[in-house]
């Protein structure tokens, strides 16, 4: 069994993996994403267009 000090010392070193590994999985979304935009400009703006519908349709007041 681990006493607390291991258990204690672990713990910043996982959560900088988990970091390390979100922040690497965050800048690999945000290049495929730069480059869809930059291959499918039109596309893009039909996607943004009906995702703000969608939303303005949700959340509008409904009287």
């Amino acid at each position: 069994m681990k006493s607390t000090y291991e258990t204690h010392t672990e713990i910043p070193n996982r959560l900088r993996d988990v970091q390390s590994r979100i922040s690497e999985t965050a800048k690999n979304v945000s290049h495929v994403t730069d480059e869809y935009v930059h291959d499918h400009p039109w596309q893009t703006v039909a996607i943004a267009a009906v995702i703000g519908y969608v939303i303005g349709f949700l959340v509008a007041n409904r009287d």
